[in-house]
């Protein structure tokens, strides 16, 4: 039988005792994720009607502070785009679609030639948060 007891020193553990192979602590949203796939298996012994009730859903969700990405300065880009056009030519492309039509990298992935719009100068993306959304470039990328 499972009781709240157990699912509080599971938590405990993972937030004060266990460690990555690089010795450092889980992060909240880590300890979350595996408190939220023991709730899912949990859930399903409960419909099965092997366990009474699901004490996971007494743990409260543990507060994070998720990191802001910093996009580069200018000075930054302007020292970094010698140095990959020496390294890596085809990298540049890279970079300038992720600078100039400010899209993440599994967006570049998905581009596909037939949704680049020159005219309009927009590009035609699946999303992260959307199906398919249109970015505009910068004027600077129409140089490239």
């Amino acid at each position: 039988m499972l009781y709240l007891d157990h699912a509080h020193a599971y938590m405990d553990f993972l937030q004060l005792e266990y460690t990555k192979k690089n010795q450092q602590t889980l992060s909240n949203i880590s300890i979350d994720n595996y408190k939220r796939v023991i709730f899912a298996l949990i859930s399903v012994l409960q419909i099965k009607r092997v366990i009474k009730n699901n004490i996971f859903i007494k743990i409260p969700k543990l507060k994070s502070r998720p990191t802001k990405h910093k996009p580069f300065t200018k000075e930054e880009l302007l020292r970094v785009t010698p140095a990959i056009r020496k390294k890596d030519p085809y990298l540049i492309n890279v970079v300038a679609f992720i600078f100039y039509g400010l899209l993440r990298p599994t967006e570049i992935v998905r581009l596909q030639v037939k949704n680049i719009n020159t005219n309009d100068c927009t590009l035609g993306v699946q999303t992260k948060t959307e199906d398919f959304a249109y970015a505009r470039i910068i004027d600077k990328c129409g140089r490239l």
